[in-house]
């Protein structure tokens, strides 16, 4: 299910604002997971960063790609993270 569908169940338990709430908190825990996990990244520590995005709720095909991204860079010569 999307994050943006909710049941008619859901919509009646709750406010716009409790949903907005929710969906902001959401995206603040996927944020400090992503600088998190660039940190990480940095040091080499790749399967960790991985399991922070998790624990933060990232989609497993969003973190996949990210990997295969950083995987691809690595083999290019490049930093796995850029600015580095």
């Amino acid at each position: 299910m999307s994050r943006l569908k909710r049941t008619p169940q859901e919509v009646r338990a709750s406010s716009p604002w409790d949903w907005l709430l929710q969906e902001s908190e959401r995206e603040q825990r996927e944020r400090v997971a992503y600088h998190e996990a660039c940190t990480l990244d940095e040091s080499g520590n790749y399967a960790e960063a991985d399991e922070v995005l998790r624990a933060a709720g990232v989609a497993d095909d969003v973190i996949d790609r990210r990997r295969a991204h950083i995987d691809w860079r690595r083999r290019q010569g490049f930093p796995a993270i850029s600015g580095q």
